[in-house]
């Protein structure tokens, strides 16, 4: 019996999951069809089936490799100097990742998705929790250090740099003209007020 070549296997699954994702950037996971999954990957429905059994396991695949991008993300920059360098890093990496429209697309679709797919939002939880916790932990360990404001709370600025990034995904998707390059000159300004700026009295 031939075996399978598992480099050659996952060398064109990965070429499914780029045509398919392509198909999803333009038309959005529910109007593509799996007919024009196999037109993109140039495939018949019998060899797309060898390597996904339905849409579904190609949208839960796709959620997978965006979780598994935001955990090389964290582990680039997690060994920065500075925790404000550190944060800098992951919003200027998080702009990098939205500077074409089909990761921007992607993301929103994801999003979507996660609202009827259990494992989707699974996924995204896993994956929020993570940016979250690792965020605060750089906070905290920044006012342990004293290289914080030490009236900075970590959980109200972690909320906030998690909503920029979220919101990267939203704009770049919805406008065509949107150029986040253009953010990236004034994150590092950004992120020194809210791990500098001081509580004020009453």
């Amino acid at each position: 019996m031939r075996t399978r070549n598992e480099e050659q296997f996952a060398k064109k699954r990965d070429e499914i999951l780029q045509a398919a994702a392509d198909c999803f950037v333009a038309n959005g996971f529910h109007q593509t069809s799996m007919q024009e999954i196999c037109l993109a990957s140039n495939m018949s429905p019998g060899g797309l089936y060898r390597y996904f059994g339905s849409k579904s396991e190609i949208i839960h695949a796709i959620a997978e490799a965006k979780s598994g991008q935001f955990d090389v993300l964290i582990q680039n920059t997690e060994n920065k100097k500075s925790p404000e360098k550190t944060i800098v890093a992951v919003l200027e990496a998080a702009i990098d990742n939205m500077v074409d429209l089909g990761p921007a697309a992607l993301e929103v679709e994801i999003m979507s998705e996660a609202h009827r797919d259990a494992h989707v939002a699974q996924l995204l939880e896993s994956r929020e929790n993570g940016l979250r916790s690792f965020l605060e932990s750089t906070i905290r360990k920044g006012k342990k250090a004293k290289k914080i404001s030490k009236d900075v709370k970590a959980n109200a600025v972690t909320s906030i740099l998690v909503m920029f990034i979220r919101a990267l995904s939203l704009q770049a998707a919805a406008d065509p003209a949107f150029d986040p390059e253009k953010l990236k000159p004034h994150v590092r300004g950004v992120v020194r007020g809210l791990l500098r700026s001081e509580t004020k009295k009453n």
